[in-house]
């Protein structure tokens, strides 16, 4: 809860670089979609976002840049 909390205040700043660790391995799908949704309208304001997880779908399919 205090994860869903803490992603919750977090998205409703302005911000320039959002740092997103492990948010997504703590809730159900709805959660992650809504979270994933979030991203997405970050990234369209210009915001770079580094996403922190042990799963690597949602980073697959969020990322525009490619390391490695």
């Amino acid at each position: 809860m205090q994860m869903r909390l803490a992603f919750a205040v977090s998205v409703h700043t302005k911000a320039d670089i959002l740092l997103i660790d492990e948010v997504l391995e703590v809730g159900d799908i709805s959660f992650q979609e809504k979270c994933l949704k979030r991203i997405t309208q970050f990234k369209a304001q210009g915001c770079a976002i580094i996403l922190v997880s042990h799963d690597e779908s949602p980073i697959q399919s969020s990322a525009t840049r490619r390391f490695g």
